[in-house]
């Protein structure tokens, strides 16, 4: 019997299961963003293709939005109502707020 050996195994098969673990976990999390994601583009109606999803963090809703003026836009005219909308549809994400960013499609698909 070899002490050594018997924990490098332990620790090689804690370290796999921590890897699976938290690849379950982002998989899970792309999962129920994906719902999100839908529910924007769908709200956003024409606007929703130039907007993509990037995160929830602590209540707020991370978007990456193509253009500034499709920022400006977003922010200006529909911000509320597209909070107002999450929080009816999903309210065990607890949505605090939105923050939208500008960042061109194709850096956001690239991601």
């Amino acid at each position: 019997m070899n002490p050594p050996r018997l924990r490098l195994r332990k620790s090689e098969g804690i370290e796999r299961i921590l890897k699976r673990v938290i690849a379950d976990d982002q998989i899970s999390e792309q999962a129920k963003l994906a719902g999100v994601t839908s529910t924007l583009r769908e709200l956003l109606g024409a606007l929703g293709d130039r907007a993509r999803v990037l995160g929830l963090r602590g209540g707020v809703l991370h978007v990456a939005v193509e253009s500034s003026s499709a920022l400006y836009e977003i922010r200006q005219f529909r911000e509320q109502e597209l909070l107002t909308a999450l929080i009816q549809k999903f309210p065990k994400r607890h949505f605090r707020r939105l923050k939208l960013i500008v960042q061109p499609l194709r850096e956001i698909e690239e991601e």
